[in-house]
C-alpha cells in the first residue's frame, strides 16, 4: 500500500467509527449551513440600515447616535499583485517566483455526498456492509 496514492477504506471497529464520526460531522455541516444562511439574511437586513444610516449623513464624515457610530474614510487600493508582477518581470525579465513563496502547507479538504454513504471505488465490497447495514436500517449512529 502506498498511503500517498491509495485509498483509506476504514475496516472493522474503524469502520463504525468512522460511520459514528461522518455522521456527526454531516449533522454539523447541515446545521453550519442552516446557520450560515440565517446569517447572510440578517446581513442583508443589516446592511439595508446602514446605508439608510449612511444616506442620512449626507455630507458628513462622521455620526454618532443612538448607540450607533459611523464614519467614512478613504482607503487605499489594493496592489494588484498581477500586474505588478508582469510589469517587474518586463523590466528584468523572468523572475524564480517560487524563491518568494512560503513553505509548503498540508491542507485537508473534506466533501460531503449528497447521494450515498458508500465510497465510490472500493475494490474489496466486503467493506461496504456496514455503510449498506446503515443504509437499509436507516440507523443513526449520532446520538
Amino acid at each position: 500500500m502506498n498511503p500517498a496514492r491509495d485509498v483509506f477504506i476504514p475496516r472493522d471497529d474503524t469502520a463504525r467509527n468512522w460511520l459514528m464520526e461522518a455522521e456527526a460531522y454531516r449533522t454539523h455541516t447541515d446545521e453550519i449551513e442552516s446557520l450560515k444562511s440565517k446569517i447572510a439574511e440578517l446581513e442583508a437586513q443589516r446592511k439595508q440600515h446602514e446605508q439608510t444610516m449612511v444616506s442620512m449623513m449626507g455630507d458628513f464624515m462622521h455620526a454618532e447616535y443612538g448607540g450607533v457610530s459611523v464614519t467614512r474614510y478613504v482607503k487605499r487600493g489594493r496592489v494588484d499583485s498581477t500586474k505588478l508582477i508582469q510589469d517587474v518581470q518586463a523590466k528584468v525579465g523572468n523572475l524564480d517566483l517560487d524563491s518568494y513563496r512560503t513553505p509548503v502547507q498540508i491542507c485537508t479538504r473534506i466533501t460531503l455526498s449528497k447521494t450515498s454513504l458508500r465510497p465510490r471505488t472500493v475494490a474489496d465490497t466486503t467493506v461496504l456492509q456496514p455503510v449498506i447495514a446503515l443504509e437499509e436500517q436507516g440507523e443513526t449512529l449520532y446520538f
